[in-house]
């Protein structure tokens, strides 16, 4: 099918104008005639005959002038999009009004990529992997062999290419020379690039540049890197993105001096905004589990002087209330953040009431999309479920092991996500009883296609104890509600005794869901879910749930309103949940 656009060019006298009367009454159409779609597009963006036909000073032999070049200027613009021998056929009828003009294109065949050629020079040659690093730039190359000719696509390439050296060692790296040997008679481009990564890149002493409240301490314990260390892009960025994420500066910036004079020791800048000392959060949710919830956060970025986080919080819900004061300590030379914190919460659910008070020391770090915590943790809880009350303590340690391998973090769409724990109290350590928790949890999402992502999650935990009555409740299972077994009421799963659930020793959920996009950031979902927690895997029973929902991608996260039926309970529920998928 063949394209075509009509437009007219008019020019209208203006009161006063001194244009030529000529010109005044002058018009005419454009007619072109084109088997491309994309193509058609490229001629009417940027033909002169279409770009000045709204000129107040055309006349007839400016339009005469135009139509003369118009053949040429077609063949400039059709060759850089590999077409190489296209024929015209221009037509000017001077003898209607408004005159016409008129071109149809044939194109013929597009040229192909007969060959690519691609050499390094420079010190990278002197580097143990120079060779290999030649062989990652011609595997990596995007503009393969046989494909056709498109002077963006080969822009695209050459850049793509040079990329691969800027990012290591070597940041003042650019195209020594490059040619395009297009032989129309054949419709093939020959491609020769020389890439000169230039002299290889040592940093140096890192200056830093805006602190005036924080110590400096805070910046030189997240940059990793000594002096003579070779350059690294994805480090440099990395460190500026963690400098960025702590709660002292509002922004970070880091400069690497790339003058290629002075490439041993090259001087690294990092220049920053402090934020304010203190801040105050004020925070409003509601879910279905819990209700509508309040929170109160205040926050002290520099106590003491040496960058020490002082926070407190207040959170209220429908069944619970939590009051947290602690201090989190600035990461240390080996990349951990230690704090410290006491905590009382108390709660409703299922019948079950708790009075839990905690005081507790953790240890974490990140690294590499895996993140490790450390923490003890002394336990005062106080519980009463019908007529039965409750105070067990315990003092556990405790290991977390994660590791985050997803395309994004708010909106996974392929990857995994994977959770270990482990804790334990022996008894006589101020603790009740003896016991070991054990826990793990893990979420895959495979994309089906463009339009459906498959998302599977699974759980799965048991406390062994020497007196399990001893053990606190907070450290046993129930399952049921958002992200758990939905179709059922929020830890509904469970033990149940007079008087409410009971938390069980073990527990398991498992979870399929299909999501399908409709509009921009919308997604439908089919999902089955299936779970419980027990005090024994003999005669352990999943209880399911399954139901359809809807999906929506904010800024601060997943907003997820489900319906879903209980098969055990026969009831259908609604669910509604906002924040970052798992």
């Amino acid at each position: 099918m063949r394209n075509k656009v009509w437009v007219i060019g008019l020019v209208a006298l203006i009161g006063g104008g001194t244009a030529p009367a000529m010109a005044a009454d002058f018009a005419y159409e454009v007619e072109i005639d084109s088997p491309d779609g994309t193509l058609q597009g490229l001629l009417e963006k940027h033909l002169d005959i279409m770009r000045y036909r709204d000129s107040e000073l055309m006349t007839p032999e400016q339009l005469r002038r135009l139509y003369r070049d118009m053949p040429k200027q077609a063949a400039d613009l059709l060759a850089t999009e590999g077409y190489l021998s296209p024929t015209f056929e221009p037509e000017l009828d001077d003898r209607k009004t408004p005159w016409q003009v008129k071109l149809r294109v044939v194109t013929g065949q597009p040229a192909e990529i007969a060959d690519v050629t691609i050499s390094l020079t420079g010190a990278v040659l002197n580097e143990p992997d120079g060779e290999v690093r030649q062989r990652r730039i011609i595997r990596g190359w995007s503009l393969k062999k046989g494909e056709r000719f498109r002077q963006a696509d080969w822009d695209t390439a050459k850049r793509g290419g040079l990329q691969g050296l800027l990012v290591n060692r070597f940041p003042s790296a650019s195209i020594a020379d490059s040619e395009a040997l297009i032989d129309p008679a054949t419709s093939s481009a020959k491609l020769r690039v020389v890439y000169d990564s230039g002299p290889r890149f040592t940093l140096g002493e890192l200056k830093v540049v805006g602190l005036k409240r924080y110590p400096r301490s805070l910046i030189d314990n997240l940059w990793a890197q000594e002096p003579g260390e070779p350059y690294d892009y994805a480090q440099i960025t990395e460190f500026q993105s963690t400098l960025q994420s702590t709660p002292y500066f509002d922004s970070v910036y880091v400069d690497v001096d790339i003058d290629p004079t002075h490439a041993e020791l090259a001087p690294v800048t990092v220049t920053v905004k402090e934020a304010p000392v203190q801040k105050i959060g004020v925070g409003l949710g509601y879910g279905t589990d819990k209700g509508i919830r309040t929170e109160l956060d205040y926050r002290y970025n520099n106590l003491l002087e040496k960058g020490w986080l002082y926070r407190a919080r207040v959170a209220v819900e429908r069944e619970q209330q939590e009051v947290e004061t602690g201090i989190d300590f600035p990461r240390n030379e080996r990349g951990y953040y230690d704090g410290v914190f006491i905590r009382n919460r108390r709660s409703e659910t299922q019948g079950l009431q708790l009075n839990k008070t905690e005081l507790g020391a953790s240890r974490t770090r990140t690294r590499a999309g895996i993140g490790l915590t450390y923490q003890v943790n002394y336990l005062i809880e106080r519980s009463q479920l019908g007529e039965e009350r409750d105070t067990n303590r315990a003092l556990t340690l405790g290991y977390k092991w994660v590791r985050r391998d997803v395309d994004n973090l708010l909106d996974p769409r392929r990857g995994n996500v994977l959770e270990l724990q482990l804790a334990g109290a022996a008894r006589g350590m101020l603790s009740d009883t003896s016991f070991v928790r054990g826990y793990a949890r893990a979420a895959l999402y495979w994309p089906l296609g463009r339009q459906f992502l498959l998302q599977m999650r699974g759980e799965i935990g048991q406390v062994v104890a020497q007196n399990v009555d001893r053990v606190p409740r907070d450290w046993l299972f129930r399952v049921g509600g958002s992200g758990s077994v939905r179709g059922y009421a929020f830890e509904s799963l469970g033990v149940p005794v007079d008087g409410g659930i009971q938390p069980g020793d073990v527990m398991a959920t498992v979870s399929v869901e299909l999501q399908r996009r409709i509009v921009k950031n919308w997604r439908a979902a089919v999902f089955m879910d299936a779970g419980n927690a027990s005090n024994s895997w003999d005669g352990f029973t999943l209880q399911r749930g399954y139901g359809v929902g809807a999906r929506y991608q904010s800024k601060v996260g997943l907003f997820a309103l489900d319906l879903g039926y209980g098969e055990a309970v026969r009831k259908w529920r609604l669910h509604a949940s906002l924040g970052i998928a798992f």
